[in-house]
């Protein structure tokens, strides 16, 4: 059975490198025992070997009961959902790491990943713009996680804003605050509405395109229709 890390890979990665030789200890990251700085596995005392190769690691694992009842993305949607669990407890994680974690197979994450790892000049962008005085001081990993948090919530993956509506009595709805939000995304997305006469009909801003975005510029002058499919799939999820 194969087993898949959500949290934890970076370390499980780090002790295999270590253990095949693959880079050597760094003072500044010994707290303690520093006089093993510079030495590889191999160099390290055969006492020490032995504590090493004996020390336990905790490890929590699960498995999806009715495995042939759920999807591919059922399944996905469990395994995050355990994770956002778990780590609400007393001893949270930060949140880009959840973030990290909650969007650990999302294509676009991917992409983002790439394109800070590819383009240095766009990275350095991103981080004058989105990092804060605070968060520019930590590691150049949690830089990352900050920022493709930050994008992703930018691109409107986030939830829209609290829409208020009215039950009357015969049980319509009325909006009370919030209509011109709505109205906005059934426009971009090309939905039809009921007016006050119970007709459909289409806004006079029907599948308008988009302009002045700072952030997501590339988006400019596209409309539902042309604006790519993670961009249309995000927003779609995020309504």
């Amino acid at each position: 059975m194969e087993n898949q890390v959500i949290d934890g890979r970076q370390r499980c990665e780090t002790i295999e490198k270590y253990l095949n030789n693959k880079f050597s200890l760094q003072e500044k990251g010994l707290k303690v025992l520093k006089s093993f700085a510079g030495m590889y596995y191999k160099d390290l005392p055969e006492d020490i070997k032995e504590k090493f190769i004996s020390s336990k690691l905790r490890i929590i694992q699960f498995s999806i009961v009715n495995r042939k009842n759920i999807g591919e993305y059922e399944e996905e949607k469990v395994k995050k959902e355990i994770f956002k669990r778990y780590n609400s407890g007393i001893m949270p994680l930060k949140k880009e790491e959840i973030e990290r974690a909650e969007y650990i197979s999302d294509e676009l994450t991917n992409k983002l990943y790439k394109k800070f790892e590819t383009d240095l000049e766009f990275l350095d962008k991103c981080k004058d713009i989105l990092l804060l005085k605070r968060e520019r001081k930590k590691l150049e990993r949690d830089k990352i996680n900050i920022l493709i948090s930050k994008y992703k919530t930018l691109m409107i993956l986030s939830k829209v804003p609290t829409i208020y509506v009215y039950k009357k009595n015969n049980n319509v709805f009325e909006v009370i605050d919030g209509q011109q939000r709505i109205l906005s995304m059934l426009a971009f997305l090309g939905k039809n509405y009921l007016d006050i006469e119970d007709k459909k009909i289409n806004s006079i801003k029907h599948k308008f395109r988009l302009k002045n975005l700072k952030i997501l510029s590339e988006c400019n002058k596209k409309n539902i229709d042309n604006i790519g499919e993670i961009y249309k799939k995000n927003f779609k999820l995020s309504t």
